[in-house]
Formats: C-alpha cells, structure tokens, sequence
C-alpha cells in the first residue's frame, strides 16, 4: 500500500471517532412528544382523576417516583426516598347527587340551589327549620339567638356575617364554624346557611368550616336565596310585603340587637354521602440533581408542578390532562434529559410533584415548612400549572424578582422572548405562593390566552386537547432557563428578601398630594418605586383661567379625571383600588383649602362630579374654620356636604378642639394627619378617632425618622388600636422618589419592632382602605331585598 493510502485511511479514521465523539457528547433537548406521552398515563381513566389521598393519586407518585429512579436522579423525599408524606383531612361529599327538600319541594343541586359545605357530616335528616337570625349564641356580647326558642332535632338556618359593621365586636362567633358548633351544642340536626340579607349577591357562597366541625350525621348545606324565599315567605305574602318584613328584621338585628328567631313551620329534608378521615397521607415526589459548586452548591433551584386533580366526582371522572399532567409531565421531562445529558449544574436542583394543590396548595405549603434544603437557601421557583393549551407563556413574577428576571430577559433569544409573557405576578391559587410569600423569587408558568382551557376543572379535560408543540417549547424555556440560574455567578440571594415580599406585596399609599399637572407620567414612577395609591391635589394656583376660579376649577378636575391614567373613578370598586395587581399607581384627585371651592357648597357638588374624591382642611380659612369659632357653621355645612358626595376629609395643622369638632360633625371617618407628639395626644381626642372610626396619619421623613416613626406606631398601638393608625410620608413637603423608595427601611424597622406581615400592611395603606370602605361601601346595603 501507498504511503498517501495510509494518510488517508489514518485521516479517515479520526474523522469517524470525531464524528461519533460529537455524537456522544451532543446535548439531547426536551421533547413535547414525549411530555405529551407522560400526560397519556396520567390523564388515564385509570387513574381516577388523581385526587389527593386517592388509589389512583397514589399510583401516580409511585410511577413518577419510578421514573425518576429509572433515570438516576437523588432520592429528596423522606428516608431516602422520593416520596415526601404530609398528614391532611380528607372530605368527600360528591359520591351521589345530594338532596333537598322544603315540604316536598326539590330544590337542585346541579343549578346551584344549594351546595354540601365542606366538613358537613352525612346520612339523612329531616326536621322543621328554624331561622336563627345570624346565629349567635352569646349574652356577654348582647346577643342570644337562641334564646326562648327549642332547636332540638331541628334544622336552623342562619345569615353568614354578623350584626352591623364592627367586625372586631363579635370576634370568632362571626365565623360559620362557631355558628355550626353553637347549632350542635343547641341539639339541632341540621343547618342551612345563607348569604347576609344586606349584600347585594346572595347566592350560594363559597363559606368555610373547620375539620372539627365535622359530625358524623349533621349535615350542613349553604342555600340560595330561592331556597331562603321559600323558607320565609308567608302564605299570600306579597313580595313587597315580604321585602318591608326582611328590612324590619334587619333593621332589629343590626341596629337594635333584638332578635328576630323563629319557627319556620316549614319542614326540609336533608340527604347526602361523606366521607372524612382527619389523618390522611398525602404524598409529594421529589428528586434531585446535586450542585457540584463547593460555594453554591447548597443552594437549590425548585422546578415544581401539581400532580393531583379532582378525582371523581357525582360518578364522572376529572382527568385533569391540562391541570395538571401538563406541568408534571413537563417537570418530568426537563429532569430525564438534564440527566441524559449529564448535566452538573453549579446550584442543586430539585423536580417535585406536589399533592394537595386543589385542596388548598398542601403538598408545597408543607414543603415550604419542611424543606429537603432550607427555605433560605432556595433561589427560585418556577411552578408549571396547566401548560398544554394555548399559543403563548405567561410569566408572571417579574416584580417580584426584577433581578433573576433581569437575567432570563438578557439571555434568551428573541424568539423565545416573544413566546412568553412576563407580568407582575404575585400570590395566587398555585403552588408557587408558599415560596414568593416567604421571599423566594417564583414564576406561575401557564400558557395563555386563559380562555383557551375551556375544560378547566370540567371532565372533558382529556389528553385530545394536549398541544405537544407547545409543551415543547414550555419545556426548552424551563430546561434553558433553570440551567441558567442554577449555573449563575454571584449571590442571587438577596437582603432582606422576606421583608422586601411583604412591602411589595403591600398596598402602599402616598396620600402627600403632588399637585397635579397635565399627563400624569409620574405615575409609572411611583409604580416603580412601590406606590399603589398616589393623591393629587388640583391647585388653582396654577390655573390660568380667564373665566374665573369656578370655571377654573372644572377644567382642571375635568383634565385630571380624563387622564389616561389608573384614576379611581365614581365606577371603580375600592377593592379594585386596593389590588396589588394594578399594573400601574392609582391617582386619587381631590382639592386642597376652601378657597379652592371659593367657599361654595355648590362647588362641591361640581367637584364630586368631576372625580374629586378627598377634601383637605389645611388651616385657619376664616370663613369654614376661624381663630374666633373654630369649626364655623358655614364649615359645618361644608363637611356635611362632602359626606354626602362621599368625598374623603384631611384635616391637617389643626388645633385639636377643631379636629374634635370634624370628628363629630362628619358622619364618615375623617383622616387626621400631622407630625404629633404622641405624648400630647389627650384621651378625649383619641377616644373622638375611635368613635369616629378616623385614621391617624403619622407624618414623617422616610430614611431619616423610621426608628421614630416605628417607636411610636408601637406605642400607639396599645392605646388606640393599629386599625387606626397610618402613615403620612413627608409630611409637610414635597417628598421626591428617592424618598419614597426609602419607605422600605420603615418595613424593615417595623418587622424589626415584632409587626407581623398583616400589621404591617395595615399601616402602609389597608388601614387607609378600612376608612375609604366605611364612605364608599362596596356592597352592603346596596340592592337590597331582590328575593
């Protein structure tokens, strides 16, 4: 053979061992088909739909257990192994359609006439009903609905809510629970709950009971108002008449304490199969993928998604292919190839199948207390629910984690960048939410448009709907991105995470007014530096208005309110004003000084129309406040002026014998706000807030005076009672974002004084909520009477 034959042969053969080196070490990518595949068994009839504490749950863990086995993944679960068992009580009510009868009447379970609530025992039980007004049983507290009427081997029913609007009045025996528990004590066999006579919705609520509410055979229904009427309702009742009795009644329950019990004459029948085992075994699976960094290696990335659905209900299986096999199967996926491809990510990675999702997110809640690796070191969940149908990916999660967000957006193609679809996210109805609510930055993965999963929660929820293309690219997008994390540089662990949750996660009101000024662009500002509710003031000052201050005044109310801007408007709720959701600030628009309304009531009522909805009382007028009288009669028109255009009142740089006067004179909480010395605060002022049910606003510097600001709010607190309590930042003077920003040192030094989550919400703006539901009530009391 020639010498040029063995070069060749020789260069031939090194080109074959390249060729299949490359093969060897190719990196396989996640495949929809085969996610798809997964979603197939799981989905199965077989399996029963998957209910946690189920057979057909349990044979589900065991064959993803099995899987991740098969594929060499760590054992995360307990004992070495991948199953991680939590204890939860398990209810059953939906094996047979239950029954209802009102004297030989059926109602309909399938049209919403009435539903089992869960802990309601079972078997069968008939009796005359009994109405019990709200069903409290409690002297101590001014109230015994039970008083001089037998309930034994009877059915009550009774008003979900309680008397009035003083919540905190009545405590625990508000609760269904204790209602539930007084009917029991009381030899009742029965119970029927209803909606409050005073909200304007009185459907069947979604009301909750305790576990140890559960008594083998009393059974317990919530009804509609159809079922209510015909409980109710006298013989030849009109409706009308029967209205003006209802608002009779009401009015002796909420207003006078007097109770309204009795019998019914009525007799219902009541039949339904439980099942209820307060110890249960649910199950989470969870494998492992260990982090070779020596110095992150300890930290861990959770890719998770719910394995349970709905089981069987009324003989129809849930199959829950979209919800959820979807993101199981594509959690699954993501770790068979990461471990195909040999992957040794520098951060550990964690695949769990969680239990208990639809039983109120139990499998990762318990995770969230019982970690394979502690909380604190947890740098991200990505939480797939329901990602088999639609065209896109939402991703939702960026506030909350604007630094791993930051990351994914500068590395992903643009391709991929139009597949998804980040949004600001938050706590919500999926497993990701015991994670973001103790700091960990977690992503709520689900394909969008959400009207694309038409059989959510229904049983035609089926594997033929199941989009493989599309779970494909969820699973590369997980597979990309988690590697990206988990191979990162630098510490993604930020500072003070917890507490930084609880001040984004809180409504934050700014109620120092800008003035306003046309296109109102610094609302996204604020939004960027954490503030939900923004006021603004119109000043005329600024007007330049040859029509006069009146003419004046419409345009710049009318100008501010047309704003393309969030403006709390006279048709939004204040619930939508609260909501950590906006996308951007909420402007409240209101008027500063009597001279801004030129002294005239008349421009109140204009203002009211053209959005105004806050009225500051700033200082001696002369004319609705003077040296002489202090609140004048003209002033005390005023006031009941704007309680009728239910606008909400500052009353700032006062003597205290005035705000004592608007305090009484306003039938609608007033806001009384100021930098005080909280040492000067007289009883009779403090006991005044309390009746009027106002709100102190603390003014303050932010940055500078937090400690302060926090010593103060604690001591308050124990002679006024936190619900009263707000803050007012830079009081005073006009504060830029740099100081608003500096709000969240108040955050860290109110947790560092023992504020709990709640109690810090509270005074950075649900209190200020509180106060603006009292003077714009969402629903009670509006539409009453619609039987």
């Amino acid at each position: 053979m020639s010498k040029h034959y063995h070069l060749k042969f020789f260069l031939f053969s090194i080109l074959i061992f390249s060729l299949f080196a490359a093969l060897a070490n190719a990196q396989e990518k996640p495949s929809g088909e085969l996610a798809k595949s997964y979603v197939a068994y799981l989905a199965d009839d077989a399996l029963e739909g998957r209910d946690t504490g189920t057979p057909g749950f349990d044979k589900a863990a065991k064959w993803v257990a099995d899987h991740y086995k098969s594929w060499g993944l760590i054992p995360a679960g307990d004992n070495g192994s991948y199953i991680q068992n939590f204890p939860f009580s398990f209810y059953k009510s939906d094996f047979d359609e239950p029954q209802l009868f009102i004297n030989k009447r059926k109602f309909y379970h399938e049209d919403r006439d009435f539903r089992v609530i869960r802990y309601s025992g079972g078997g069968s039980v008939k009796g005359e009903v009994v109405f019990v007004g709200y069903g409290i049983s409690s002297e101590a507290d001014g109230l015994d609905e039970y008083a001089g009427i037998d309930v034994n081997d009877k059915i009550v029913l009774f008003m979900h809510g309680f008397p009035g609007e003083d919540e905190e009045r009545w405590g625990d025996l508000r609760t269904d629970s204790a209602k539930v528990a007084t009917a029991i004590k009381h030899g009742a066999s029965g119970a029927l709950i209803c909606a409050n006579f005073n909200e304007e919705e009185r459907g069947v609520g979604y009301w909750r009971l305790r576990p140890g509410n559960y008594k083998s055979d009393f059974i317990i229904y919530g009804v509609d108002e159809r079922v209510v009427k015909a409980l109710l309702k006298q013989k030849n009742e009109t409706r009308r008449g029967f209205n003006r009795r209802l608002e009779h009644l009401m009015e002796k329950l909420d207003v006078e304490l007097k109770p309204v019990s009795a019998l019914t004459g009525k007799i219902a029948k009541l039949k339904v199969k439980t099942e209820f085992n307060p110890e249960k075994p649910g199950k989470n699976v969870l494998g492992m993928i260990k982090g070779a960094d020596p110095e992150i290696g300890d930290e861990v990335i959770v890719i998770g998604a719910h394995l349970d659905h709905l089981g069987i209900k009324y003989n129809l299986i849930y199959n829950g292919a979209d919800d959820n096999a979807t993101g199981s199967a594509v959690v699954m996926e993501v770790a068979r190839v990461m471990m195909k491809n040999k992957i040794q990510p520098k951060r550990t990675i964690i695949f769990a199948c969680w239990g208990g999702e639809e039983r109120g997110l139990l499998g990762s809640r318990y995770y969230a207390k019982h970690p394979t690796i502690p909380i604190d070191k947890t740098v991200l969940n990505f939480n797939l629910d329901m990602v088999g149908i639609g065209d896109k990916l939402g991703f939702p999660g960026i506030y909350y984690a604007p630094n791993v967000w930051k990351i994914i957006k500068e590395n992903i193609s643009e391709e991929m960048l139009e597949f998804i679809q980040p949004r600001r996210g938050g706590p919500g109805g999926s497993d990701h939410t015991p994670f973001i609510t103790r700091g960990v930055p977690a992503f709520a993965l689900m394909t969008s448009p959400w009207n694309a999963h038409t059989d959510y929660h229904q049983p035609g929820d089926d594997i033929e709907k199941i989009d493989a293309e599309l779970m494909d690219k969820v699973a590369n997008f997980v597979y990309d991105n988690t590697l990206l994390i988990a191979n990162q540089d630098g510490d993604l662990i930020t500072e003070n995470r917890l507490e930084l949750y609880i001040h984004k996660s809180a409504i934050i009101a700014n109620m120092n007014p800008y003035v306003y000024e046309e296109k109102l662009h610094v609302l996204d500002s604020l939004k960027n530096e954490w503030i939900d509710i923004q006021f603004f003031e119109v000043s005329l000052d600024s007007i330049k208005s040859s029509t006069g201050k009146t003419a004046g005044l419409v345009w710049a109310l009318d100008a501010a309110s047309r704003e393309k801007s969030n403006s709390l408007g006279s048709g939004q709720s204040v619930s939508r004003m609260f909501s950590s959701r906006n996308a951007s600030s909420v402007s409240v628009i209101g008027l500063r000084g009597a001279e801004s309304v030129s002294h005239n009531l008349a421009n109140i009522r204009i203002a009211e129309k053209l959005g105004a909805k806050f009225f500051i009382f700033d200082g001696v007028d002369g004319k609705w406040i003077s040296d002489e009288e202090g609140l004048t009669k003209a002033g005390k028109k005023a006031i009941k002026e704007m309680n009728k255009a239910k606008m909400l009142i500052f009353a700032q740089d006062l003597p205290e014998s005035v705000l004592l006067k608007i305090m009484d004179v306003s039938r609608h909480p007033v806001i009384i706000a100021g930098k005080f010395d909280i040492t000067e605060l007289s009883k009779k002022f403090t006991d005044s807030l309390k009746k009027n049910e106002g709100l102190l606003a603390l003014g303050f510097c932010p940055g500078k005076e937090n400690e302060k600001i926090a010593d103060n709010i604690l001591t308050l607190k124990e002679t006024i009672d936190l619900k009263y309590l707000g803050i007012y930042p830079g009081y005073g003077k006009r504060i830029d974002f740099q100081h608003l920003d500096l709000l969240f040192n108040l955050t860290l030094a109110l947790k560092a004084k023992g504020f709990n989550e709640n109690q810090i919400k509270q005074i950075l703006g649900n209190n200020l909520r509180r106060v603006f539901e009292k003077i714009i009530p969402s629903q009670r009391g509006q539409g009453r009477w619609r039987f």
